[in-house]
């Protein structure tokens, strides 16, 4: 297979990701575009194309969220994330699986997210991820990975309503974003 081949079989999971992170269409696919070209031009072929892509991919996100350019427009109101309204890439599975997974109740909670927070949350919780490819993938040691994780759900669960019931009326209350991440995080620690 060659590097088109291979780019265009793993073009879906790249858009998936910058999607996720930076919540534009738009930029999501600059974003892959960009991450071809650093893969075309790369003179060693890597030893996992999805790994050096994926890597590639969420370190660019992460320069166009954080890049002067984001920062210095200035829009008063609310900002909405972009919704993804038609899959570029007309794959019925996985437009469910977008229409489930990113919402417009996901992509506003993913805003309370600092950058690498947002990066770590979206490869784990939603690709599944291990933590040494994030790890690799943004920078940081696993540890560290672990920890924005970890700051990453407080975040994101600090700006919900609290449950009210105790505990046992939270089981059914609460942003359905965070109960369908929660019960991925339990189907995978079992």
């Amino acid at each position: 297979m060659d590097k088109v081949e291979e780019f265009e079989e793993l073009r879906p999971l790249l858009f998936s990701i910058a999607y996720r992170i930076l919540g534009s269409v738009s930029e999501a696919e600059d974003v892959v575009q960009e991450a071809w070209l650093c893969f075309d031009g790369s003179p060693t072929v890597p030893t996992s194309a999805k790994a050096f892509l994926s890597t590639t991919v969420t370190r660019i996100a992460i320069d166009v969220l954080r890049s002067a350019r984001v920062r210095r427009e200035e829009y008063v109101g609310p900002w909405f994330p972009e919704p993804l309204l038609n899959d570029p890439y007309q794959d019925p599975e996985r437009s469910a699986e977008l229409s489930d997974a990113v919402s417009m109740a996901a992509l506003l909670l993913l805003e309370r997210l600092s950058p690498l927070e947002r990066s770590v949350f979206v490869l784990r919780e939603v690709f599944a991820f291990g933590f040494a490819d994030i790890a690799a993938a943004v920078g940081r040691s696993e540890s560290a990975c672990r920890q924005l994780l970890v700051r990453a759900w407080r975040h994101m669960a600090a700006g919900l309503p609290p449950v009210r019931g105790g505990p046992a009326g939270a089981a059914g209350v609460g942003h359905p974003v965070l109960r369908r991440a929660a019960r991925g995080r339990r189907r995978r620690a079992a």
